[in-house]
């Protein structure tokens, strides 16, 4: 048998029996909805005797303290689930403490209250921003965040350990005027600096593309506006890598701008990539792309990964887009270092038009792959909740040739790649094409026993037993799937819900 975790299943065990009843039933603590409505303290405190766990977290490491503060809910209401908690310093989603939500929301009162409390304030999270420099990554403008976290020992003027940024650069791209700007240089915080890659104030604000407060940055801040030799990038890299809105204004005249500044639309970062690698990703105009490519970018241009901006484009990219650059591209076959073509990628996260479009156009359909997740894969793991859509690319592959019976590289069927995303609709449609139920991976599971080891309730274990999955079938270490669901946490903390797993002696 595997070692496992003891710690976390003893965790779990007590957690059980404190909140009996949230095992049975949805914690509303982590329903988002709830913390907008405002619930009051008792409101609260009536859903915690009810058994709603205050200290439980989701699956994205967000708990019910950080959801109601993020939903500004009452300080009397913060304290209270800080309590239950029982530690401050609490670790949540992205490796953020509780001031990381305060500081994000301007909420200087419940900072006060943290700060108070005993919260750590040096605590960086997964991208190495303190509270004040993720306050500032989201643009606050609330001047008592900074204010107070200085009064606490954060260095206004410092930088971030991981990328060498000052809350200055940090906050740029957020700018709209030149108040918050005047604000931090008269802190001490220095207007010239750059970051671990060489690249300065200018250059981070130019993704705010607006005009006026960048010529400002140039005439009356006297900031360094040229392309950084360090890593080949410009304002026109840094412009065009935010996405586009719908509603928003023609950005031509900022990019003439550029131009008047001595700067260069076509050129290309030492990471091979363009501005129409960023317009692929970023914004569905052609206009745009038809800009650049009249001042020289190269659509065939390959950056490190492999990518030309149609296949950056092929995942999200509308089809006028698609064609656009299609029909500008030398190979819309070509692979990237992952081994994705335009069409793996519109056939795994794009609409049919554009998988039709791309096939008809000339693009590659291997229905086998060596050595590689097929396409068949590809769709399934890219599939949603839009079922319609799964049903169209099937179609579409088999009447290429494809078989949705094929066994990937790795011994997985679509039945285990599936499994993950726990959907009866599409685990039904799968077990209808043939798939078999009980074949086993590379590491002898069938998806029963993924079933068993994922699952938080017994529906999708009985849906497929129903459906014909063998309970008796072991994994290669003697593992029944009445096992592997004894060692679910959340399953195996209510023996009664998975006695109809027990194999046949």
């Amino acid at each position: 048998m595997r070692i496992r975790l003891l710690t976390g299943i003893l965790l779990i065990s007590c957690l059980f029996m404190e909140f009996t009843t949230a095992a049975q039933q949805a914690n509303k603590l982590l329903d988002r909805g709830f913390w907008r409505s405002k619930p009051s303290l008792e409101e609260v405190k009536q859903k915690v005797k009810e058994g709603h766990s205050p200290t439980e977290f989701n699956s994205s490491m967000f708990d019910p303290t950080t959801y109601a503060i993020l939903e500004n809910n009452s300080t009397d209401v913060v304290k209270y689930l800080v309590e239950q908690v029982g530690e401050v310093n609490t670790i949540t989603h992205d490796a953020r403490t509780y001031l990381h939500w305060a500081a994000l929301r301007g909420n200087t009162e419940v900072m006060e209250y943290l700060l108070a409390s005993g919260i750590k304030i040096e605590i960086v999270d997964d991208g190495g921003n303190n509270a004040m420099m993720f306050a500032a990554r989201s643009g606050q403008s609330n001047k008592k965040v900074y204010e107070l976290s200085m009064a606490n020992g954060l260095d206004i003027t410092a930088k971030n350990e991981r990328n060498g940024r000052n809350v200055l650069m940090t906050f740029a791209g957020r700018l709209e005027n030149t108040e918050m700007l005047d604000y931090f240089i008269s802190l001490g915080v220095d207007i010239h600096d750059t970051d671990d890659n060489g690249n300065g104030l200018f250059h981070y604000a130019a993704s705010t593309r607006n005009k006026e407060l960048l010529q400002k940055l140039v005439d009356d801040y006297k900031v360094d506006f040229k392309s950084n030799p360090k890593t080949d990038e410009n304002a026109f890299y840094f412009a065009t890598n935010r996405n586009f809105g719908e509603d928003e204004a023609s950005p031509i005249e900022l990019f003439q701008y550029f131009e008047s500044l001595g700067l260069d639309p076509a050129q290309s970062t030492k990471s091979g990539r363009n501005a129409l690698h960023n317009l692929a990703f970023r914004s569905n105009d052609v206009e745009m792309l038809q800009y650049f490519l009249d001042k020289g970018a190269d659509v065939n241009q390959v950056d490190k990964d492999g990518n030309t901006p149609l296949i950056n484009a092929s995942a999200r990219g509308g089809l006028e887009k698609i064609e656009f650059l299609a029909g500008k591209t030398r190979d819309i076959s070509r692979k990237n270092k992952e081994g994705f073509s335009s069409f793996m990628r519109a056939i795994k996260y794009n609409n049919m038009d554009v998988v039709e479009f791309l096939a008809d156009a000339g693009a590659q359909v291997e229905v086998k792959a060596d050595g590689a997740y097929d396409l068949g894969y590809h769709v399934v793991d890219g599939t949603r909740n839009n079922l319609d859509l799964f049903d169209q690319k099937m179609k579409f592959l088999t009447s290429k040739g494809y078989d949705p019976k094929t066994t990937q590289f790795d011994g997985q069927t679509l039945l285990h790649v599936a499994i993950a995303k726990q959907n009866k609709n599409l685990l039904e449609k799968l077990i209808a094409m043939g798939v078999d139920i009980n074949a086993k991976d590379a590491n002898g599971q069938t998806i029963l026993h993924h079933a068993a080891m994922l699952s938080e309730t017994s529906d999708l274990l009985k849906f497929l037993i129903a459906s014909g999955a063998d309970k008796n079938v072991r994994t290669e270490f003697e593992e029944s799937a009445y096992d592997l669901a004894m060692e679910n946490e959340i399953l195996g903390a209510n023996i009664a819900n998975i006695e109809f797993l027990k194999t046949q002696q």
